[in-house]
């Protein structure tokens, strides 16, 4: 039983699908996707759009714009969100904590898949 929304695995999701980024691995089709990164802008030749969480790496940043850069992402003409890993110590474990969430399988997704 769900007591809060925040307990369901994808809560923080955008409408978009978002898929975490594999150790750099970005695969073909990426000009139809927004990549949001952890450091300076990368890749931007190979994503649709491209925005940083925090240019220099700071996760406090992060953590304040993440929903806002997924907001802005899913507004957009982009098919999937692809999201960067952050460093997984202090605040970063929240902060991934929220983008597992935002990358988890849907209601929806799962029910396609029956």
């Amino acid at each position: 039983m769900i007591v809060a929304p925040g307990q369901i695995p994808s809560h923080y999701a955008p409408t978009k699908p978002v898929r975490i980024l594999n150790a750099g691995k970005i695969d073909s089709g990426s000009q139809k996707r927004g990549f949001l990164c952890w450091g300076p802008i990368r890749h931007s030749e190979r994503f649709a759009v491209v925005r940083s969480l925090s240019e220099s790496r700071d996760l406090r940043i992060a953590a304040q714009r993440l929903f806002g850069l997924m907001r802005e992402m899913d507004r957009m003409d982009v098919e999937e969100i692809v999201i960067d890993r952050v460093p997984e110590s202090g605040l970063g474990k929240a902060i991934m904590n929220r983008i597992r969430r935002a990358a988890a399988p849907r209601a929806a997704d799962r029910q396609q898949d029956d």
